[in-house]
């Protein structure tokens, strides 16, 4: 027997649809902790407290540690730009930059 739910967002919800839905956020809620605790890892190496790292500093170090962070979040999780600006506590187009290793030729 299914049992539907209406919604006003959603046509219909069933229970497989529901049981779907919290493996995926289940899924999700791992793959969060898992870049955290690599984030924690790579801010170990560089002798940084993750703390330090989701703040606005924008010491060299600090941005290097954050590129790093994010550099290994895309290539062992996979995580898309706006995942990993979460866990970094930063915008996803400052991903961007980080992954893309731009670097900035004003000349100051």
């Amino acid at each position: 027997m299914k049992a539907i739910v209406r919604s006003p967002h959603q046509k219909a919800v069933t229970m497989e649809s529901a049981r779907h839905q919290v493996d995926e956020l289940k899924q999700t809620a791992k793959g969060y902790r898992l870049a955290n605790q690599i984030a924690a890892e790579i801010a170990d190496q560089y002798g940084l407290r993750m703390k330090d790292i989701l703040g606005p500093c924008r010491r060299k170090l600090y941005v290097q540690c954050r590129k790093e962070i994010a550099k290994s979040l895309r290539d062992r999780l996979k995580l898309s730009l706006p995942e990993i600006g979460d866990t970094l506590n930063k915008n996803h187009t400052t991903i961007l930059h980080y992954l893309r290793g731009k670097r900035s030729g004003s000349g100051f």
